[in-house]
């Protein structure tokens, strides 16, 4: 079992064939990242790492993984299936996935992409799509802030300050 934020590299490469993996739908971040009424970001404790290191925890940890365990083997929920299949390469990201993965907030209002570089950026990842799709996902996941006019250098249109594409 590992929990981690990025996968690392796992060898031999067919240890990816038992592999079960799972998304949190929510990122614990300091303070200062923190986005109002985000409903992925949280403030992460900053204790955390003393906190899982105590007795008490690891019981209780071991304790619910004993009484999960049952002679028939449960059902993976559907949302497990389906971040196993991404991770192995049998299915691509959904938009939002992509979405959430590649775009990211910041406090810098200078940071801005038009609606149709957004555009281009999801055609080029295989999203057929137009800006009626994509607005309503970065406004679900409170990334960047939409705005029907914004200005870079001298040309002016639709598009989201406080955003940056992570390459």
């Amino acid at each position: 079992m590992i929990n981690c934020n990025c996968l690392p590299e796992i060898n031999p490469a067919d240890t990816y064939e038992n592999m079960v993996r799972f998304d949190y739908t929510s990122k614990f971040v300091d303070k200062s990242e923190l986005i109002e009424n985000s409903p992925v970001y949280k403030l992460k404790n900053i204790k955390i790492k003393e906190y899982i290191a105590t007795k008490k925890f690891i019981d209780a940890f071991i304790l619910i993984i004993l009484n999960a365990f049952t002679e028939e083997r449960q059902q993976m929920p559907e949302c497990v299936k389906e971040d196993t299949a991404i991770s192995k390469g049998d299915k691509t990201l959904t938009i939002e996935q992509l979405i959430q993965d590649k775009f990211k907030t910041t406090s810098d209002n200078s940071d801005r992409l038009f609606s149709y570089n957004i555009e281009e950026i999801l055609n080029t990842n295989g999203f057929k799509c137009n800006s009626k799709k994509f607005i309503p996902i970065f406004k679900q996941f409170a990334i960047g802030e939409y705005k029907a006019k914004i200005r870079i250098g001298d040309e002016q249109t639709s598009g989201f300050t406080n955003l940056i594409y992570m390459n």
